[in-house]
């Protein structure tokens, strides 16, 4: 929730994105994924409505957050179908498979240090996959 310029210009100076192209599909799927529409009385339109987490004392309310789509566990599966792909010679797809993972690390909340680390640690790989399918090629 928020506006869309405010959101690209923190992460232009958080990590440096210029090219908000690639980052739309993340994007559109947190909009997505965080607002519910329900159908109004007839005759009028439906309204949008915002999913939040719950708060600290386990119900919604001002403390609370917009739902996240984007967990993880989500970018784990996605680093298995790159080593998948690595290892089955689809050196193509593996580095489709890391560009993804890659694009979504942004759009993920994480909820404590260890799994910021984690998101580090997969950014780190995704790199050194990306890099070394780009020598691999290249040859």
């Amino acid at each position: 929730a928020g506006g869309m310029s405010s959101a690209l210009q923190l992460l232009n100076r958080q990590i440096a994105a210029s090219d908000f192209n690639v980052l739309k599909e993340s994007m559109m799927g947190c909009y997505l994924g965080a607002m519910m529409s329900v159908p109004g009385v007839p005759g009028s339109g439906s309204m949008s409505i915002p999913l939040l987490r719950n708060d600290g004392a386990g119900h919604p309310g001002p403390e609370s957050l917009p739902r996240s789509y984007l967990y993880t566990r989500d970018l784990v599966n996605g680093i298995r179908n790159g080593y998948r792909c690595f290892q089955g010679g689809k050196f193509t797809e593996s580095q489709a498979a890391f560009a993804d993972v890659l694009m979504k690390i942004p759009m993920v909340v994480t909820e404590n240090r260890q799994e910021e680390n984690e998101m580090k640690e997969m950014m780190s790989i995704c790199r050194e996959y990306i890099t070394a399918i780009r020598i691999k090629s290249a040859m």
